[in-house]
């Protein structure tokens, strides 16, 4: 049996809030949200000159504040 899935929602509300998941990442800004498998690798990070304030939901709370997005390879990353 495969181990559960841990979910982990990311929702910014101020400046630009870029995740990263092995090669991939995507940039979110206000009113925006992304979901991921924290069984993978992964970081958060500022995309932007401005400070980044970002939500953080780790399990069931963050499926009701799913928004979906596209993912972007990131350049250069093996």
């Amino acid at each position: 049996m495969a181990p559960p899935r841990r979910r982990n929602v990311a929702r910014p509300f101020g400046g630009a809030h870029v995740v990263r998941v092995r090669r991939r990442h995507v940039v979110l800004t206000a009113g925006e949200a992304t979901e991921l498998d924290t069984r993978l690798p992964h970081a958060f990070g500022n995309a932007g000159e401005q400070p980044v304030e970002f939500l953080s939901l780790f399990g069931a709370q963050g499926e009701r504040m799913r928004v979906v997005t596209e993912w972007d390879e990131a350049p250069g990353d093996a």
